[in-house]
């Protein structure tokens, strides 16, 4: 059963990732930016980024651990570069071909990852954890379990 609640949280965070890429993207180019690379609207490195937190914090608060939001937004930050960066370097061996490009970014490595994006993520990371997290696992909790089987 928490294959498939996994599962469909890894579908929401996914769509909100192409929301939000979407929706960043078409404003800095003034013009519709459908973002991804799969149809539909879905950015699995969204998903990915989040399912990975969501059970790093259930490690977390299952420990006792006490965690302060400097050490949430570090963890976010430095997760989700690495994870950017093995996702850019994958899917430029794969599919030939490069998703994003922070080669006029500051500080970037590479143009796979740069400290603005991070610092960025690592603010998404704290929006994640204290305001999505729980209104999330409420809501889904809420749905019958025969029917999170079947989505």
């Amino acid at each position: 059963m928490w294959v498939s609640r996994y599962l469909v949280w890894f579908v929401v965070y996914s769509v909100f990732g192409w929301i939000y890429e979407s929706t960043y993207c078409t404003i800095v180019e003034r013009k519709w930016a459908n973002r991804g690379f799969l149809y539909g609207p879905l950015c699995p490195i969204y998903g990915t980024g989040v399912i990975a937190m969501i059970a790093a914090w259930q490690a977390v608060q299952d420990a006792g651990i006490a965690v302060a939001p400097w050490q949430v937004f570090l963890v976010t930050a430095l997760g989700t570069a690495v994870l950017e960066y093995v996702t850019s370097c994958a899917m430029e061996k794969l599919f030939d071909a490069r998703w994003w490009d922070y080669t006029d970014m500051p500080l970037n490595v590479n143009g796979r990852i740069c400290l603005p994006a991070t610092i960025l993520f690592g603010l998404m990371g704290l929006l994640v954890v204290y305001v999505l997290y729980q209104p999330t696992m409420d809501i889904t909790n809420m749905v019958a379990p025969e029917l999170i089987e079947a989505l």
